[in-house]
């Protein structure tokens, strides 16, 4: 743009922010010539940020009170500062070779690992907005009876969870066991409902609170119907999981049965050759009980014990 028109817009910008007497960017443009102004001063903002904005331009806008918003190219410092010796470095000679030496024994900020709540900066759940997470969270404890929700959950809240998570994973490509650390809730409950309740099925209307207790009185599933293996969820064939949930005991007492089985034919469960994974090895301890505080104290026992042991192992190995 050559120094006539670029007078000429500055002359304008000036006359049409003094009209108002407030800062560019608290001044809303009202017809086409004024949203030309806010686009040139928006785009003289962008020059002085690449560097590319001349000198006596940008002290020109800086005079007239418009550049809050304007910025010179900042200049990097050297990565590798003056330093002398100690004994021939004075004041004004560059720093000491000391207090070099101590700076450089910590690693600068730019080559640490930025993370933010835990994810690093790459993240794709980073993206996602905070009002989409909480809403999330929010649906998790209405639907979900691990989040503690009543077993009559309303259609109309299904529905939004499902397209929430069909949102985030097709949008924003967030994995679901990231997503279960960003919203606290775990990844299995996750797999366990959406499994639960697949895309296609349409769920029947929410019974009333009357009728929701008569039906569990006399031992009529509950809502979600059957287990994996095929089983009904009635009240009485839930146990605990030791994680303030529940699961289906018959699938708990089969599998403790199949591992007694197992270890009497001299069998014990490895890594290799046990059915199951650790966690769920606790869950069928946990399962031989209904009482909900004992549950949890046993969980946190096993749990403690096998972390001990394996501490244990690890460190004799060590000496070995």
């Amino acid at each position: 743009m050559d120094s006539e028109a670029w007078e000429e817009l500055f002359s304008a910008c000036v006359a049409w922010l003094a009209a108002h007497g407030r800062r560019p960017d608290d001044v809303q443009p009202r017809n086409a010539t004024e949203r030309r102004l806010g686009t040139w001063l928006a785009h003289q903002s962008m020059l002085a940020g690449q560097g590319r904005l001349q000198t006596g331009r940008l002290l020109r806008l800086k005079e007239a009170g418009l550049g809050g918003t304007l910025r010179a190219k900042r200049r990097r410092e050297s990565r590798s500062p003056a330093h002398g010796n100690d004994r021939t470095a004075g004041p004004g000679q560059g720093r000491p070779a000391g207090a070099v030496a101590a700076e450089r024994q910590r690693p600068v900020s730019r080559y640490r690992r930025r993370r933010v709540g835990g994810f690093r900066m790459q993240d794709t759940v980073l993206r996602v907005p905070v009002a989409l997470l909480n809403r999330v969270v929010e649906l998790w404890y209405l639907v979900s009876p691990e989040g503690g929700a009543l077993p009559g959950a309303a259609p109309e809240a299904i529905a939004e969870l499902r397209g929430l998570l069909a949102e985030i994973d097709e949008r924003y490509r967030v994995p679901l066991g990231m997503l279960a650390r960003a919203t606290g809730v775990n990844r299995s409950a996750y797999r366990t409902w959406l499994r639960r309740h697949p895309a296609g099925q349409q769920l029947p209307a929410p019974p009333s609170s009357a009728a929701a207790e008569a039906a569990e009185e006399a031992g009529a599933p509950l809502r979600g119907g059957v287990c994996r293996a095929g089983h009904p969820q009635r009240a009485e064939n839930l146990v605990s999981d030791g994680r303030g949930g529940s699961r289906c005991g018959v699938c708990a007492r089969e599998r403790a049965q199949q591992q007694r089985v197992r270890e009497s034919q001299g069998n014990p469960p490895t890594r290799r050759n046990a059915p199951w994974t650790m966690a769920e090895d606790r869950l069928v301890l946990v399962a031989e009980t209904t009482d909900l505080e004992l549950a949890r104290l046993l969980h946190r026992t096993v749990g403690s014990i096998r972390a001990r042991r394996a501490k244990l192992r690890r460190s004799v190995g060590d000496r070995i």
